[in-house]
């Protein structure tokens, strides 16, 4: 279903308000699967939310049973539990999620190395073409805009020492100080480097330092055509420190522009966001690995 939205003008105006009113009515996304320190994602996931259709397996996993339509157990996990009205998405790790109606097969669990499919970003020696976003959000705060003169704006390095599943990674960090507040971390491809994703799962690996006590909603993203036509999927960000893995099926995201081509994207990124209950959301530290598509 194609959401309407104001149109839009760049890449950096996306529709992040109504992905979360989304994440609410399906009772929210339970948390990302959790990655072992080893790399690899941990089995036995936990049931998903209820679903209108059955959801598919994922590899080596059990589909969920149709009627109420149960979340799709992953690799070394567990079905979903049945009933309602959103679909239940499976987790990498058997872990099912409500998303807004939405249904998706389970990952394998065997991410010992560089997790499933081609890898287009591992920071092994730098930042890859990333960089933060600085646009001017009328509707939210956008803390990489150079007009709000942070004393301490947002940061983005190169962090050699820390990394799923090798180190080498991003280091983000984001003076929140209230609700509705976010960086977005992305990377342009340019419009004679359009990538055709349609059909496929753009993944990334996210970590919350220990220390920082953010608990608020990443969402993984592309932009597609000249135009910049955002698609995206908002998921809650797991308690704890824990390396987890945020996923976007990049044919059938959670909220999309009119016009949206997943044959033609032209840029993809993260944003992470305090949320509309962030009122107390204090300064956290971030780090990112591994983007890849499968």
């Amino acid at each position: 279903m194609v959401m309407d939205w104001r149109p839009l003008q760049t890449a950096r105006m996306k529709p992040f308000r109504l992905a979360l009113l989304l994440v609410a009515l399906a009772g929210c996304n339970t948390p990302p699967t959790t990655i072992g320190n080893d790399g690899a994602v941990d089995g036995g996931g936990s049931a998903g939310a209820a679903g209108g259709g059955a959801g598919a397996g994922g590899r080596g996993g059990i589909a969920g049973a149709a009627g109420g339509g149960a979340g799709a157990g992953g690799h070394g996990g567990s079905a979903g539990a049945g009933g309602g009205s959103g679909a239940g998405a499976s987790g990498r790790g058997g872990a099912a999620a409500g998303a807004a109606g939405h249904a998706a097969g389970g990952a394998d669990a065997s991410v010992g190395d560089a997790g499933d499919g081609a890898p287009v970003a591992t920071f092994d020696s730098g930042l890859d073409g990333f960089v933060l976003d600085n646009y001017h959000d009328f509707d939210q705060t956008d803390l990489g805009d150079p007009s709000l003169s942070l004393p301490m704006p947002p940061t983005l390095t190169f962090d050699g020492a820390v990394g799923s599943p090798t180190t080498g990674s991003l280091a983000v960090t984001a003076p929140f100080s209230g609700a509705n507040q976010f960086v977005d971390i992305q990377k342009p491809l340019g419009a004679t480097n359009l990538q055709n994703w349609a059909g496929k799962k753009l993944h990334v690996r996210l970590r919350v330092d220990a220390g920082s006590t953010f608990s608020g909603i990443a969402q993984l993203y592309v932009d597609t055509t000249a135009g910049y036509l955002f698609g995206g999927t908002a998921s809650n960000v797991a308690a704890g420190s824990d390396w987890q893995e945020i996923v976007l099926d990049v044919g059938n995201p959670m909220s999309f522009s009119p016009g949206y081509d997943p044959t033609e994207v032209i840029l993809f990124g993260i944003q992470l966001n305090s949320g509309s209950a962030g009122v107390g959301a204090t300064a956290a530290t971030f780090h990112l690995d591994t983007f890849t598509i499968e």
